[in-house]
């Protein structure tokens, strides 16, 4: 685990932010859209900022927007990462 997925991972603890396999409808997407774009671009960058903007804004955590984009992406890659595991994609 990299330092940076450290540092999400403790937050998403700390303010209990986890995916599941509804929550790709906050960005607009559904499981399989949002899968594919992870197989596209695991940073999900592929998804609008605009869409992350939206979500963050409206998190009830007290850090910077930024930091809960960062946390929210962190969050949907763990999701998936694990997702694909489980079915060996």
């Amino acid at each position: 685990m990299t330092e940076h997925e450290k540092k999400y991972e403790a937050l998403a603890e700390k303010y209990g932010i986890r995916w599941t396999e509804n929550s790709p409808r906050l960005v607009g997407e559904t499981l399989k859209t949002l899968m594919n774009k992870y197989k596209k671009d695991v940073h999900l960058n592929n998804v609008p900022l605009r869409r992350w903007d939206i979500l963050a804004y409206n998190m009830r955590v007290p850090i910077p927007l930024y930091e809960k984009v960062c946390l929210a992406k962190y969050a949907a890659r763990k999701m998936l990462k694990s997702i694909m595991e489980e079915n060996n994609d």
